[in-house]
């Protein structure tokens, strides 16, 4: 036996000894009187007698942190196998169809904003369906509608979906649009275009918001949303994931406009229908050149847990996940498609005539080279940093464009998780969240 690599001992000036093992994804509190023989099961733990104790034995054992000769090697190649297994999987199909390029908003960070507006003809959606019947092997379908903002093709998004629901397979729905033409009529529809998740966004209180998201042409956009919001969760039971764009210049308002959507929709949030999270502001491109105030993971991990220590904020992620998703771009069957039917890997990469890799129209040219400088050449499973890294099992890579980029553009785009330089700190917040609700728990059983 041996003391797992992936294992993180560390002792929190609150909570005493604490051991994460990333491997399993397992968080443990090591009592002060056992500290001292976890120094020597980490030191040498075949001298160890667990004789005494075989139920200590047991749970080092299925927690990961002790661990066979080859155990450490088998979990990594396990995760890595899963995940390209999962990236290859020709069973599911995952679109995200732009209608248009086309926008009602005018945001300053928009990568999309110099690309010509173009709304999607009634041949282009057959096409569209078409290429989906080429997929014989696929057994479920995940849509998600883009932009530009797609709800200024309401109509387009009603009739392609009528004919995606003919092709009889299994289909989920997430809209990606900025709320603002999402009104009652529209609300009315989503049930019946399978629309089970919408992404909207706002930017922070009112004045801010209006700063960052106007219309074209000028003209405030805040109330509209937050109105629309409202409607939305009286007349629909599905989630919103409800995204606040953060740099340096907003950072400072998230916590007021998280506070005013919980306060003016506590129903939803406290039934986890709506979820508040901030959007990191990213040019990962360099295409833009309004953003100069870009978060980056070490400011995002900063960004938590002062969220957290200042203003009380709990529902920011301060605990590891496993991954095994992966976005289009990583993804065999991942395509976007533009309005006029040309596909691309990655949604960033709309309207940019050297990024597509194809088309859904017969008869056009496949750019194998790119697609494979997704699939293959930007993949962090052939990273060898990557592969020996700690935080491996509980980390997906980051962006695979920003890992193109890096790659073909020799750019420094900074991939890591943000619990990289912050782990101890995250994990304390996460042990203490946990400690909270466990006390909460046991006073509501008592009060019964």
């Amino acid at each position: 036996m041996k003391w797992s690599r992936y294992n993180r001992l560390f002792k929190s000036s609150k909570h005493g000894w604490l051991l994460y093992n990333s491997a399993s994804n397992s968080f443990i509190k090591i009592d002060d009187t056992l500290y001292p023989e976890i120094l020597r099961i980490q030191e040498d733990p075949n001298s160890f007698d667990f004789s005494k104790d075989p139920a200590f034995y047991f749970q080092l054992r299925t927690t990961g942190i002790l661990v066979r000769e080859r155990d450490d090697d088998t979990c990594r190649n396990l995760l890595k196998l899963g995940r390209l297994s999962n990236n290859y999987n020709t069973s599911h199909l995952l679109l995200t169809i732009a209608p248009t390029r086309a926008c009602n908003f005018d945001c300053p960070y928009c990568y999309e904003k110099d690309r010509q507006p173009v709304f999607m003809s009634d041949e282009t959606e057959d096409k569209v369906v078409e290429f989906i019947r080429r997929f014989q092997t696929v057994k479920r379908l995940s849509v998600t509608w883009y932009g530009g903002e797609p709800l200024l093709c309401f109509d387009r998004i009603c009739t392609l979906t009528d004919k995606i629901q003919a092709l009889s397979i299994p289909f989920d729905v997430l809209l990606v649009t900025n709320g603002f033409l999402l009104d009652a009529e529209k609300i009315e529809k989503l049930k019946d275009l399978r629309i089970g998740v919408i992404q909207i966004t706002l930017d922070g209180p009112e004045k801010t918001h209006n700063s960052r998201r106007p219309l074209k042409g000028g003209g405030a956009t805040f109330r509209t949303i937050f109105r629309n919001l409202e409607t939305l969760f009286e007349k629909w039971h599905g989630k919103v994931l409800l995204r606040v764009n953060i740099d340096e210049v907003n950072r400072d308002d998230y916590h007021l406009i998280h506070e005013q959507l919980v306060e003016k929709l506590p129903k939803a949030y406290q039934e986890k229908r709506l979820s508040i999270y901030p959007g990191l502001v990213h040019d990962f491109a360099g295409t833009n050149p309004d953003i100069g105030c870009l978060i980056t993971p070490d400011k995002e991990a900063e960004f938590t847990i002062e969220q957290y220590s200042r203003h009380g904020i709990e529902d920011l992620k301060t605990f590891p996940g496993r991954y095994y998703a992966g976005c289009t771009a990583c993804r065999r069957n991942g395509f976007v498609i533009g309005p006029e039917g040309e596909l691309y890997k990655c949604w960033d990469d709309i309207g940019i005539k050297e990024r597509e890799i194809g088309s859904v129209w017969p008869g056009g040219t496949w750019n194998a080279a790119l697609t494979s400088d997704y699939l293959v050449a930007s993949s962090y499973l052939d990273d060898p940093e990557c592969l020996d890294c700690f935080f491996f099992p509980v980390c997906d890579g980051g962006c695979a464009h920003a890992r193109l980029r890096n790659l073909l553009d020799g750019r420094q785009n900074q991939l890591c998780l943000k619990f990289k330089n912050h782990l101890q700190e995250l994990l304390e917040i996460h042990y203490e969240l946990k400690e909270k609700r466990a006390d909460e728990k046991t006073d509501g059983q008592s009060s019964d």
